[in-house]
């Protein structure tokens, strides 16, 4: 090997040395850098998973929070059913149901609809149910029908829910298979299938189809 073959190996040494050791340091900072990432990602992970589980938390203590004394209860798709005097099953349903600070056997309901296999059903836009008393108020326009087919109209109706009896001090007006009937008031029987009609009663038969 020649001198000056030797000369620049022995200055290449060093310049050899110095490149390894930086190198070295390099991976160290490298190192030092994927750590970092990797505890800036976890304490990342965490915080988010405590404001999602803070979230949750806060959501079912709101939820189960009691209600003030004087806050109305406001219930959706409201359905009570109970058995009339003849054990036929009746149903009530509405829109939604709000019950009255001075009374909780007071409920207002929003398009309630009492419903009655054997009987029929009776509906309105509003109306007041009183589960002790087992009445139902229905106002403004008041659709009642029959299993005889028969349609009834008013603006008010007071339906006793154990009983069947309908009464009503408004006018009714009513159309069936035998003809149509008018009257100032009227008391409807469900349970017996009768009608006392009072005031400015008006009827009209129908002449029997032949075809029939």
């Amino acid at each position: 090997m020649s001198t000056e073959t030797v000369r620049e190996l022995a200055l290449w040494a060093p310049h050899r040395q110095l490149s390894l050791a930086q190198a070295r340091k390099r991976s160290q900072i490298v190192k030092w850098m994927r750590f970092a990432l990797v505890a800036c990602a976890i304490i990342t992970l965490g915080v988010f998973l405590g404001y999602v589980a803070r979230s949750a938390y806060d959501s079912a203590t709101r939820g189960t929070e009691a209600l003030p004394s004087d806050e109305m209860v406001i219930m959706l798709n409201p359905r009570f059913s109970g058995r009339d005097v003849n054990g036929d099953l009746y149903v009530i349903t509405a829109d939604s149901a709000e019950r009255r600070r001075a009374n909780n056997d007071l409920i207002d309901l929003v398009n309630p609809k009492l419903e009655n296999a054997r009987t029929g059903d009776v509906a309105a836009p509003l109306g007041l149910f009183n589960r002790s008393g087992e009445t139902l108020d229905l106002f403004e326009d008041v659709l009642m029908t029959d299993a005889r087919g028969y349609l009834f109209h008013s603006t008010h109706a007071k339906v006793e829910i154990k009983s069947g009896k309908v009464v009503g001090l408004s006018p009714l007006e009513g159309t069936g298979p035998i003809g149509d009937i008018t009257s100032g008031s009227y008391e409807l029987s469900r349970s017996n299938d009768s009608v006392v009609l009072t005031g400015g009663v008006r009827t009209i038969i129908l002449p029997p189809d032949p075809a029939e």
